[in-house]
């Protein structure tokens, strides 16, 4: 089927490609909201851009790859496809960076705002679960359950995540402009 009508999966590929490449972008301005002057706030911000980075150069080869490969394996013989399908594009296969680390970072920010008050407790709740979600698909893809994977990386992902984000642009926007201590 990708091999034959590859149009609806790249355009999921491209959108985490583009969510990578804008969380890894904002890492920096959420630390300056959230945490300013805070070590966590670093941390949070470099595990952010590490996860983040990850997710958008893994998903980005996966555009590049992923059509000529389902194109391979569906014409090649049953070697050529367990040869496929044993090799992953992926920079990250187990998880550590895209759902670890950048569940972490989400996490660290969630609980530093929330401690803070830099952010509505509402948002850095949303963060709370969107973190908790990418640590339990974490946990899930290391122990194989991939149903558990789909799930908290859905709701992580494609449904929290982006109330999440939404809701810290907008607060990006109500913020008074402040110097970024960041250096």
């Amino acid at each position: 089927m990708l091999a034959n009508a590859p149009l609806g999966r790249l355009v999921f590929l491209m959108a985490f490609a583009l969510a990578g490449i804008t969380a890894f972008c904002a890492m920096p301005e959420i630390r300056r909201l959230i945490a300013p002057m805070n070590s966590l706030g670093r941390l949070a911000a470099s595990l952010g851009q590490l996860g983040f980075g990850v997710t958008a150069i893994s998903y980005v080869r996966l555009i590049g790859g992923e059509a000529q490969r389902a194109q391979a394996f569906a014409a090649g013989s049953e070697d050529v496809r367990q040869s496929i399908a044993s090799f992953s594009l992926s920079l990250d296969p187990q998880g550590w960076l895209i759902f670890f680390s950048s569940g972490l970072c989400l996490l660290i920010f969630g609980c530093v705002g929330w401690r803070a008050g830099t952010i509505p407790r509402a948002i850095a709740a949303l963060g709370l679960i969107c973190g908790l979600l990418y640590i339990v698909a974490f946990a899930a893809r290391a122990t194989q359950h991939m149903l558990v994977v789909d799930i908290a990386a859905g709701l992580g992902a494609v449904v929290i995540g982006p109330i999440w984000w939404t809701s810290l642009a907008l607060r990006f926007l109500t913020a008074p402009a402040q110097p970024s201590s960041i250096r």
